[in-house]
């Protein structure tokens, strides 16, 4: 093929436990609406950047917002997407209050 994809499975293993959880929220999520299988790993790129804004909601609906920029999905945004964008953002935001995975 001329290029070749590093396996999830590599990526994970240096992931800490707040961004394995970060991850499985996006994928869940998943507003591409790839395959269950591949969603786990479709937005790998953006765990970083939301682990970063974790203490700070409306920073993670910002980068929420800029990885649907990112990803191609069209402006105006629906109400549906506002909806699920505020959702995300407070399923990432109550993570600060479950210490096990910010050690």
């Amino acid at each position: 093929f001329g290029f070749s994809l590093m396996p999830c499975w590599q990526t994970y293993r240096g992931m800490d436990e707040l961004k394995l959880r970060i991850n499985a929220i996006l994928a869940a999520w998943n507003p591409l609406s790839v395959p269950a299988d591949i969603a786990s790993c479709e937005y790998l790129s953006y765990v970083q950047k939301v682990a970063d804004a974790i203490m700070d909601n409306r920073q993670i609906r910002h980068v929420l917002l800029q990885m649907i920029d990112n990803l191609g999905m069209e402006k105006p945004y629906g109400s549906d997407i506002i909806k699920d964008v505020n959702d995300i953002s407070r399923q990432i935001s109550a993570l600060v209050n479950d210490w096990s995975c910010l050690k």
